[in-house]
C-alpha cells in the first residue's frame, strides 16, 4: 500500500519535503510569557524562586502625603495668630460656589486714610450695615456696628415661632487701623468679621458724596437722565432707601466732577488765554474785566472775553469768501450770558467758525465791541467788499443799527479820501 501512494502521488507530480515529519510535542504554557515584560509581575509564583517567603512578607504600605500649608505652618503650629492669618487669606466659598474676598484682613495695610474711608463706606453699603468712627484721629481708626440685635423671647404663639424683641444691643463687628507715626503705613489690628445684627435699609455711608462717585459714568454718558430714573436704579443696585433729593445732590456733584467747577474755570481764564495764544500762533483774546467795589481787592470780575484763533484767522483770510453771518445765544449755567459768533463759509459751503464771544448780555453795546475786534483781526477796511447776513429773530433795525456803528467806526479808522472813495 505504501507503494503505491508514492507512484500515485508522483504521477500527480506532487512534491513532499524530504525532511522526516515531526510529530506534535506537548509545551507547558504555564511559563510562557514571551510576549510579556520582564519587569512587570502578574503576581504568579515562580517555581524556579525558592525565596517566596520574603515576598509574603512585603505589604503595600499607603504613601504618605504631605499637606503643604500644614508643612508650612509647623513651626508655628501653636501661635493662634498665625492660625487666624492663614484662615483670613484663605478664599471661602459660600453656599451658591462663589468666592466671595474679604475686604479687611489682620496685616491690610494701606498708604492714604481717605482710602480706608472709600473701603468702609463701601463695605457699609454692599453689606447693609449702619458703621460708624469710635476714634477717628491721625494715627487710629476704631470702627463698630450699631445695628439692632434681635433677642428672641422663648415663646411661641400657636406654633408661628418665636416672638422677635428688637433692642439696641452690641454687634460683635469691630474694625481696628493704626499706625506709629504719621510716616507709616496703615495697619489692620484687630477685625472681628462676624455680624449677629440685622441688615438695614438705612445706611449713613450711602451719602450724596458716594453716590456721585458711583454714577459718574451714567452722568458723563447720559447728563439729561431724569432724577426718578437714576434713583429706581439705584435702589435697585444696593437694596437701600435713597430718597430723590439725595440723588438730585448727588447728581449735581457728578456734573460738577464731569464738567468741573465754574467758578474756579472763571479763576483760570487767563491762563487759559496765555495757553491758547502759545499753542496757535496769532491768536487774538481780549478779555474785559470790572473793579470790585473794594479797592484793596486784589481779584476782579469777568466781563466779557473774545476769541478769534490764529490758524481760523488766516485761513479766512486767504481762501474763503466775503461773506460773514452773526447769530447769538443764551447761554445755560450758574453764570449766564450771551455768546456771540461769526462765521463764513468754506469751498464745501460748510460753515467756518471766525471768532466768537461771551458777554453780559445782547446789545447795541456788546455786538459793537464784539465787531470792533472782528474788523481788525480780518483787516476790514473800507475797500472791503462783504456781505453779511443775521438771523431774524431780532428787530432788525437794532441790528442794522449795530451795523451802522461797525462801520462808522471802520470809516473813522481810515483817511479821509478812503472814506469818500468808499462813499462813492
Amino acid at each position: 500500500m505504501k507503494v503505491i501512494l508514492i507512484v500515485s502521488m508522483m504521477q500527480k507530480k506532487t512534491v513532499f519535503d524530504e525532511e522526516p515529519l515531526i510529530d506534535d510535542v506537548e509545551v507547558n504554557m504555564i511559563n510562557f510569557c514571551s510576549v510579556l515584560d520582564e519587569d512587570i509581575d502578574l503576581g504568579q509564583p515562580d517555581p524556579t524562586n525558592n525565596n517566596t517567603e520574603e515576598h509574603e512578607d512585603i505589604e503595600d504600605e499607603p504613601l504618605e502625603v504631605l499637606d503643604n500649608d500644614v508643612f508650612e505652618s509647623f513651626a508655628s503650629e501653636k501661635e493662634p495668630r498665625k492660625k487666624l492669618l492663614r484662615s483670613i487669606l484663605k478664599p471661602v466659598a459660600c453656599s451658591s460656589g462663589e468666592v466671595h474676598t474679604k475686604a479687611f484682613k489682620i496685616g491690610q495695610t494701606f498708604k492714604e486714610k481717605e482710602k480706608i474711608r472709600e473701603v468702609i463706606a463701601n463695605y457699609s453699603v454692599k453689606e447693609r450695615r449702619d458703621l460708624h468712627y469710635v476714634k477717628n484721629d491721625k494715627t487710629r481708626v476704631r470702627v463698630k456696628c450699631r445695628g439692632i440685635v434681635p433677642e428672641l423671647t422663648g415663646d411661641s404663639n400657636k406654633g408661628r415661632g418665636n416672638l422677635v424683641l428688637s433692642k439696641k444691643t452690641t454687634c460683635p463687628w469691630v474694625l481696628f487701623i493704626s499706625r506709629a507715626d504719621e510716616k507709616q503705613l496703615w495697619t489692620v489690628k484687630t477685625y472681628e468679621d462676624s455680624h449677629s445684627c440685622l441688615q438695614t435699609r438705612t445706611v449713613r455711608a450711602c451719602s450724596s458724596k458716594f453716590l456721585a462717585n458711583n454714577i459718574l459714568h451714567q452722568v458723563e454718558s447720559n447728563p439729561k437722565i431724569p432724577t426718578r430714573a437714576l434713583q429706581e436704579e439705584l435702589v435697585q443696585r444696593y437694596s437701600l432707601s435713597i430718597s430723590k433729593m439725595k440723588v438730585f445732590r448727588a447728581k449735581a456733584m457728578a456734573k460738577q466732577y464731569v464738567y468741573g467747577d465754574y467758578e474756579k474755570q472763571y479763576g483760570v481764564l487767563r491762563e487759559y488765554a496765555m495757553e491758547l495764544k502759545s499753542k496757535n500762533p496769532g491768536t487774538t483774546v481780549k478779555i474785559d474785566v470790572e473793579t470790585e467795589p473794594n479797592v484793596s481787592s486784589e481779584t476782579r470780575i469777568f466781563k466779557r472775553i473774545y476769541i478769534c484763533l490764529g490758524p481760523l484767522k488766516e485761513g479766512f483770510k486767504k481762501g474763503l469768501r466775503d461773506f460773514l453771518g452773526f447769530d447769538g445765544t443764551f447761554l445755560k449755567g450758574p453764570f449766564p450770558g450771551q455768546i456771540l459768533t461769526a462765521v463764513g463759509l468754506d469751498s464745501n459751503n460748510g460753515i467756518y467758525p471766525v471768532a466768537y464771544a461771551i458777554v453780559e448780555t445782547e446789545n447795541i453795546n456788546t455786538w459793537t465791541w464784539f465787531l470792533e475786534h472782528l474788523g481788525d483781526d480780518l483787516d476790514l477796511n473800507s475797500s472791503s467788499n462783504f456781505t453779511f447776513i443775521s438771523d431774524r429773530q431780532k428787530v432788525p433795525s437794532n441790528f442794522l443799527f449795530t451795523f451802522t456803528f461797525f462801520l462808522f467806526h471802520l470809516l473813522t479808522y481810515f483817511n479821509c479820501t478812503h472814506r469818500e472813495s468808499w462813499l462813492q
